[in-house]
């Protein structure tokens, strides 16, 4: 099918003028042929810097996905298998689980637990040794048995980088260069806070009071593991393209990546080794988002399209995804979803109202006068509207679904976007009404 690039940029202007965000670049492929580019905004509004389509944002978790094909080398380097344990060949990994393999790390099917993500937010330049990270992750507390539940966990990254660098006795930053970002031909991307590779870099902002306010730019080269690249949009969507559909890296690796993991239990994920899997306009879609250091961004690839969808922006606000799912849909040609209209008959909001949680991670829910608004672990608040008795979508997402069932005498809430399975969280019974 023909597709119109310039309909493409008229509603990324749009969504800019909306506000979400200081400054926005998006860039598209088709068939590894550039369908459209664009900038809007300011880089650094403090100091009158403008974004252009070579500026470089925060690209947050999807680093991830450079990461896992980065780990998949170094082991083929290494005649290793993502099923050996750890500790194998790994030592410090000793004090952990024995069954602990490097595809449970990828996979986010660890058990680490959540309370070691919190120290590493906490800690933003990334000081963290990795023996005091590993001895971290050995006294969670909240820690279960490997392939036992899927949680997302930056720690398991982090760790993950640590040990490529005990392989292959070289600093992170070099070994994802050498193996992934140069054989990939990038160019406008940064792993380190040197100034010079730096002076093109946008600075990430949060909502303030009206308008937005900066924040600090994290150790590039330390939080690698978990998710601190620097790129431009442009070159975000030559990774997609040159990773998932031109083979740069070998079809090996990606293949491996996108292949489905699961449970101890067989429940299948709707996640690979760095990269979220679903369907799209009836063909696979591999995505990631990024939201850290106050950037917001999303790479979606359509194997079967053809596509590669790039969108940055310099606010935590998390408006990449949603405009990437806009120009998703443009090109795919699939109408935009029906404006909901809530039926009272169905809006009684309250019984779904409480705290849940997932490995001690709380999602607050809230009812207001017959509605729902739900705040996440990371601080995000969104309006939920009622298509049904206990089934609720986000006003600004409608893909984004949320199911509340009774098991027992506990409330559980299952989160699905596009009707893939997210996570499922457990009431605690703790009331929030108002």
């Amino acid at each position: 099918m023909d597709r119109d690039g310039f309909a493409v940029l008229a509603a990324a202007q749009e969504f800019f003028d909306a506000g979400d965000s200081p400054g926005l670049a998006v860039s598209v492929l088709d068939s590894g042929k550039v369908l459209c580019s664009g900038a809007w905004g300011y880089a650094i509004p403090e100091k009158d810097v403008l974004v252009t389509e070579a500026t470089l944002f925060g690209a947050g978790s999807i680093s991830k996905q450079c990461l896992a094909a980065c780990a998949l080398i170094v082991l083929r380097e290494q005649n290793r298998s993502l099923n050996d344990p750890l500790a194998s060949y790994f030592a410090p990994a000793s004090v952990l689980n024995p069954s602990l393999t490097l595809r449970h790390l990828l996979s986010h099917t660890a058990g680490l637990g959540r309370h070691v993500d919190i120290q590493l937010a906490s800690d933003p330049l990334m000081r963290t040794e990795l023996l005091e990270l590993v001895a971290s992750l050995a006294k969670s507390s909240d820690a279960i048995e490997p392939g036992r539940e899927w949680c997302y966990c930056n720690a398991g990254y982090a760790l993950v980088g640590r040990i490529l660098e005990s392989l292959c006795e070289q600093e992170l930053a070099e070994i994802l260069r050498l193996r992934v970002l140069e054989p990939c031909r990038l160019e406008e991307y940064a792993l380190t806070l040197d100034d010079s590779q730096l002076r093109g870099a946008a600075v990430g902002h949060i909502p303030h009071d009206i308008g937005f306010r900066s924040v600090d730019r994290p150790s590039n080269s330390a939080a690698f593991g978990s998710g601190a690249l620097l790129i431009s949009a442009r070159d975000l969507a030559r990774w997609g393209d040159r990773l998932w559909l031109q083979g740069a890296l070998g079809f090996t690796v990606p293949s491996m990546m996108a292949e489905p993991q699961a449970l101890a239990d067989g429940t299948t994920l709707p996640y690979g080794l760095g990269v979220y899997l679903g369907e799209f306009a009836g063909g696979r879609e591999y995505s990631h988002d990024g939201n850290s250091g106050g950037f917001s961004a999303q790479l979606a690839v359509y194997p079967s399209h053809g596509l590669s969808i790039a969108v940055v922006a310099n606010s935590s606000r998390h408006s990449a995804e949603v405009l990437e799912q806009r120009i998703a849909r443009l090109l795919h040609g699939v109408p935009e979803p029906a404006a909901i209209e809530a039926d009272p008959a169905i809006a009684y909001a309250t019984p779904f109202a409480g705290t849940y949680r997932r490995q001690g991670e709380a999602t607050t829910v809230i009812a207001v006068a017959g509605n729902l608004s739900i705040t996440t672990p990371g601080g995000r608040k969104a309006k939920l509207i009622p298509l049904a008795f206990g089934r609720f979508v986000e006003e600004q997402d409608p893909t984004t679904e949320y199911l509340f069932s009774r098991e027992k005498n506990r409330l559980l809430l299952e989160v699905r976007r596009f009707g893939k399975l997210l996570a499922i969280l457990k009431g605690d019974g703790e009331r929030t009404d108002k």
